[in-house]
């Protein structure tokens, strides 16, 4: 199968000497009031900064002169504890501009000198004098620090552990420094120990899954009513499908009930959208289709519903209850020179009413991942399912994992660089493949060979081309569905050169 050693440059990553400081703000009391007027108090929430990469924030806490949070960050600072720990606490405003109330510069070196320290004054940015609350106290914030070397937590967990704890945090750049260690260090496993390691780590594969994703989209599936008659004895054999950019998910079948309950809840992995510099994303609708289950032949769809992926505040709309729609039709135009439309119309049920299905929708946001760290992640799947088919078993079982590899392959190259996600990608669904056959269905059916043909015929670096040619001889050997895929891709272009007919022959 497809392999990747040496292909790419290793960026830095975390090296063997680290600290990891554990911060957790606690509260904060005798804060001074800052919302204007008689009404009023301060809406105070906390930022947590060190160096470029590693920032975090509370919650805000509203209308309180003595907040809680009770919060825990993690932060990798260097094993010499050089530099500093900003923490700046600000009053959040709805209109304008948020105000910063003060900060506190925790030195790390101080840190570990006296880590018992809980409160610590708050000072002013420009004076670097203490706060005075409202109440004429000096303001103040409580923190509770941990700071752990790296051979302390190696006595505890191991590298691996550490690593996936990190990939697993909300803060980006630790993800980031995280996913680039891993790779490096699996690209030098030679006896597959580091490989085999992963199997003790039974969550790992779903961690690398979710730097991918931008979230879940959860679909409670609860009834249907008013159906129509669709079998000869006037019965229906209802399921539901919902899909959106090419993953797919179904309820079971409810049989002989033209008012069917399923009360399942279904999971779709949300891609991360490409950067807006470059092509558009596969139109992000949830298309769900409620069809009548057939012993023989194919299944009739009853009717179907549209709606787009949005922001949802609440996490989903809230609406529950949706009309099924009829295929389109053609209706004329009323007047001349008009264009004729193509409308659905509302699904008719057998008492006459318009058939409906009440479905819950709940979109749960995940942390989105930058460029880097989705191509540094794909990096540590190749090297990690590579020759080893109870890894590549594992990571096909993830929600939404090799689809939003898949999803990966119609970024636009970041302008200046070589592919190396492209690259990444492509290099990890082919070792999926090559380990483990039956993720070649997987992989067909998430429009793999389709976006690999286009990396092919595309104006792409030769090292992505020679990625995507070497992985589609694995997605598509002994594998008669993704041949037929390729060569039907490739026969609807006649500017397609020999290569494509190639990999087709090899498959």
């Amino acid at each position: 199968g497809a392999s990747t050693p040496e292909l790419k440059m290793k960026p830095p990553g975390l090296t063997s000497e680290f600290t990891l400081v554990t911060i957790t703000i606690k509260e904060a009391d005798h804060l001074p009031k800052m919302d204007h007027g008689a009404v009023g108090s301060v809406d105070p929430y906390c930022l947590l900064v060190l160096g470029e990469e590693q920032k975090f924030r509370t919650r805000t806490c509203k209308q309180t002169y003595s907040p809680s949070w009770e919060e825990s960050f993690t932060l990798v600072a260097d094993a010499d504890l050089s530099g500093e720990v900003l923490l700046q606490m600000y009053d959040w405003d709805d209109e304008g501009k948020d105000e910063c109330i003060g900060q506190v510069k925790l030195f790390l070196s101080g840190l570990a000198e006296d880590p018992s320290k809980e409160w610590f004054d708050l000072r002013s940015v420009q004076e670097n004098s203490f706060v005075i609350g409202q109440d004429k106290e000096r303001a103040r914030v409580r923190l509770e620090i941990v700071m752990q070397t790296a051979e302390e937590l190696k006595a505890e967990k191991s590298q691996m552990e550490i690593l996936f704890d990190g990939m697993a945090s909300d803060n980006e750049g630790t993800i980031l420094e995280c996913c680039s260690a891993l790779w490096q260090m699996l690209s030098v496993d030679e006896d597959g120990s580091e490989r085999e390691g992963l199997s003790l780590l039974p969550d790992c594969f779903q961690v690398m899954a979710n730097v991918l994703l931008a979230g879940v989209l959860e679909v409670e599936a609860v009834r249907a009513n008013f159906l129509p008659r669709m079998d000869y004895f006037g019965l229906c054999d209802p399921y539901l499908t919902v899909e959106m950019d090419s993953y797919s998910v179904k309820t079971e079948v409810v049989k002989t009930n033209l008012d069917p309950e399923w009360n399942a809840t279904l999971k779709i992995p949300v891609f991360q959208p490409p950067p807006e510099h470059g092509k558009t994303s596969d139109e992000a609708t949830i298309t769900v289709k409620c069809y009548d289950w057939d012993k023989v032949g194919e299944h009739d769809l009853i009717g179907s519903i549209f709606l787009p992926l949005q922001n949802w505040d609440a996490g989903g709309p809230g609406q529950e209850e949706w009309k099924l729609l009829s295929e389109p039709e053609n209706v004329r135009a009323m007047r001349p020179g008009e264009p004729d439309k193509m409308v659905r119309s509302p699904v008719i049920g057998h008492v006459g009413k318009g058939s409906t299905a009440t479905i819950r929708f709940r979109f749960n946001h995940s942390q989105v991942c930058s460029a880097d760290c989705q191509e540094e992640v794909a990096w540590g799947i190749a090297f990690s399912v590579l020759a080893h088919p109870d890894n590549a078993r594992a990571f096909g079982e993830t929600l939404g994992g090799i689809a939003a590899l898949s999803s990966l392959l119609r970024f636009p190259m970041v302008p200046g660089s070589n592919g190396e996600a492209l690259q990444a990608a492509a290099y990890a669904l082919g070792n999926l493949a090559a380990a483990h056959r039956p993720n070649q269905d997987l992989i067909g059916n998430a429009l793999a060979v389709q976006r690999m043909l286009h990396l092919v015929h595309g104006e792409f670096p030769l090292v992505v081309k020679q990625a995507a040619c070497l992985s589609l001889g694995s997605i598509c050997a002994d594998h008669p569905n993704n041949v037929e895929r390729l060569l039907a891709c490739a026969a609807g272009d006649q500017s397609r050169d020999p290569l494509t007919t190639s990999c087709g022959g090899t498959g």
